[in-house]
């Protein structure tokens, strides 16, 4: 999965299941990054990002086939 668009350095970014049990966390450093899906099953995930400065945070649905 790639993320790009951000206009800080840093981000957190969080991913969780339909359960809302977070299946992965991690810091991104850069405005463009990609994140490894291939350990998460098929499924609905609900991605968390959250820039730590402002602390404003946007969540996106995501389907993995």
């Amino acid at each position: 999965m790639n993320i790009s668009g951000l206009n800080a350095s840093t981000y957190e970014v969080s991913i969780f299941n339909v359960q809302g049990i977070r299946v992965k966390a991690l810091t991104l450093k850069d405005t463009q990054s990609a994140i490894e899906t291939h350990d998460l099953k098929a499924g609905m995930y609900w991605i968390q990002v959250k820039d730590p400065q402002t602390a404003k945070v946007k969540t996106l649905k995501w389907i993995k086939s």
